[in-house]
């Protein structure tokens, strides 16, 4: 089984294949990541076609390694926040339902990602080591980035162990860097793709 130290170096080397991205970015975080991984996915209208189809193959890129005892929970947001809750890792069969129940969420409308935050950074006592994936285009057109940065500060100081909390942007035409970057203040890493991917 892999460890958990090279889960990093894992999810970039697999991306940048996998997305045919033109660039990938890494900030190494300041804490490992765990064997408790949240995905947080949007799945609102700024996100449909191929960006849809980016974020589910950086999903099934990330969630399909070899994690030994790892524990899997994916939310999907826009407007709203929807869960499926946590299935054991590594089985090939949960990864694969997950992405059908992403695809089948996409949903037009608004995106918030405060509230799919919060759900994310709920303290749970069986579940200490907890990474979260946000795989987005930053789109979040009602909350500015002061607001995010100071609601992730708030959610990482109430929980006793912080999360490791990543980024996965997805370009579009309501791309946010700024955004995307406050979701990791306090530790983490952002990867970064910023083409559509190639076809054939």
């Amino acid at each position: 089984m892999i460890p958990r130290l090279a889960l990093i170096c894992i999810l970039v080397t697999a991306l940048s294949g996998v997305l045919s991205a033109g660039v990938v970015t890494l900030m190494a975080p300041d804490r490992r990541p765990g064997k408790n991984i949240l995905f947080v996915v949007d799945v609102s209208g700024s996100m449909s076609g191929w960006q849809m189809a980016s974020a589910l193959a950086a999903f099934r890129t990330y969630a399909g390694q070899p994690i030994d005892d790892g524990q899997l929970k994916v939310i999907a947001f826009d407007g709203g926040v929807r869960e499926l809750d946590w299935k054991p890792l590594p089985d090939a069969n949960h990864v694969e339902a997950a992405e059908r129940w992403l695809d089948l969420e996409q949903k037009d409308g608004k995106t918030l990602v405060v509230p799919a935050l919060r759900a994310a950074l709920r303290w749970e006592e069986d579940k200490p080591n907890l990474t979260v994936v946000l795989v987005s285009d930053g789109g979040f057109n009602a909350e500015d980035v002061c607001l995010i940065a100071a609601a992730i500060k708030s959610l990482q100081t109430a929980r006793p162990t912080p999360a490791v909390i990543g980024v996965i942007g997805v370009h579009s035409p309501t791309f946010d860097l700024p955004k995307l970057k406050a979701c990791v203040m306090g530790g983490g890493y952002y990867v970064f793709t910023t083409d559509k991917p190639k076809e054939g």
